[in-house]
């Protein structure tokens, strides 16, 4: 009963999470998520979040470029070792590295499975530009998973690439330093910031 009753909140939890989403930002929009404390799954709630838009008809795309700790192939349940590395520093077409959800087959992705720490080595802010416009063409929310800005900037460089930008704060935590940090850091850099979503942990 117990984990029955788990199950249902967690995917009220998710409806409401898609619902507000929904309402904060507009579709073919490029949308990155910022966790505030590198401690939140942010992977996770991205995931989910896109297999729930998927599952009402909603055309998504997750990009991982979380190169210091790649998790999505693990979470996924995909063994894939290749993605946006290999686009961006190979110069290969970003078409070849797209594939399926194990669970939602209309849910697409970009892994970035193989942990870099040289991450501002690779990235260019031309041929991603260029990608996203043309993913927001074919998709109605491209997700973009990214590192926490808790200790490194990595999270920085995509502010004047993406249309919005939404914060994962922990609740029990939400007015806490490390997410005023996280705001002000990514404010500096003229983010735009559409939505604080409050965690578990």
């Amino acid at each position: 009963m117990f984990n029955k009753n788990k199950n249902l909140r967690v995917k009220k939890a998710f409806e409401n999470l898609k619902d507000n989403f929904i309402k904060s930002v507009d579709r073919h929009e490029v949308i990155q998520f910022v966790p505030a404390t590198e401690k939140i799954d942010k992977t996770s709630i991205i995931l989910n979040l896109g297999r729930i838009l998927t599952k009402n008809g909603y055309k998504v795309i997750i990009i991982e470029s979380d190169f210091r700790n790649p998790t999505l192939s693990e979470k996924a349940e995909v063994e894939i070792n290749r993605g946006l590395v290999d686009i961006l520093e190979k110069e290969r077409p970003y078409e070849n590295y797209i594939i399926n959800d194990s669970i939602e087959k209309g849910l697409d992705m970009i892994l970035a499975p193989e942990k870099r720490e040289d991450t501002l080595g690779f990235l260019d802010i031309d041929r991603l530009d260029d990608i996203f416009y043309l993913l927001s063409e074919k998709y109605d929310y491209i997700l973009l998973d990214t590192a926490s800005n808790e200790k490194n900037d990595d999270a920085h460089f995509y502010a004047d690439l993406v249309d919005s930008v939404m914060i994962l704060a922990p609740k029990k935590d939400f007015r806490d330093k490390k997410l005023k940090n996280a705001l002000e850091k990514l404010e500096n850099v003229g983010a735009k910031i559409s939505a604080i979503i409050k965690t578990e942990k």
